[in-house]
């Protein structure tokens, strides 16, 4: 994983209070897999949050790391081959 993936994964654990393992976040290579975890995790640990929060949080921690924009961001979109993450 490069330095933007790994900000990525750690600003996610940061904001939802969930541990990533390191095993799993470098298969966290779509935002969509990365929504997908956190719910997981987050019903796991018996603190459900709307998938929309859940997808509008992931949105705005790429975009805010990353500096992408709408036009380029899509939830299947990869880290490094479209969003540009080293």
């Amino acid at each position: 994983m490069g330095m933007d993936t790994v900000e990525i994964v750690m600003t996610f654990e940061e904001k939802f209070e969930i541990k990533i393992p390191d095993a799993v976040a470098e298969k966290l290579i779509t935002p969509r897999l990365c929504s997908d975890l956190i719910e997981a995790t987050l019903i796991s640990e018996g603190r459900p949050r709307p998938r929309t929060e859940i997808d509008e949080a992931v949105r705005a921690i790429i975009f805010g790391i990353l500096g992408v924009t709408e036009p380029v961001y899509h939830p299947d979109a990869e880290f490094i081959r479209d969003l540009g993450a080293d």
